[in-house]
């Protein structure tokens, strides 16, 4: 798992199995943002099965005001491979 910094990814958490991964970032969202309300973007490249599972948790557990689905290009996703993730930030 990987998270961005002042602008620059680093390494956050090693995680194996995609269903494992999904549930955690669902739940640092949770811990970081306990409970405020939020805007977010659920991004997904080559694996839109995953991104409709990370769609799933996050409007059932998370307080977001809006959610927005979208995909990650080919550039990004020739270095992160077929990945989704969570983009989010406080109202």
């Amino acid at each position: 798992m990987l998270c961005i910094n002042d602008g620059i990814v680093c390494p956050y958490e090693k995680i194996r199995g995609r269903g494992k991964g999904l549930e955690r970032m669902v739940q640092i969202v949770e811990q970081q943002t306990k409970g405020a309300k939020i805007n977010c973007a659920i991004v997904s490249g080559g694996d839109p099965e995953a991104g409709e599972a990370l769609y799933k948790k996050v409007i059932n557990r998370l307080e977001c005001q809006e959610v927005w689905q979208g995909d990650i290009g080919p550039v990004i996703g020739s270095h992160v491979g077929p990945v989704s993730g969570i983009i989010y930030y406080s109202l």
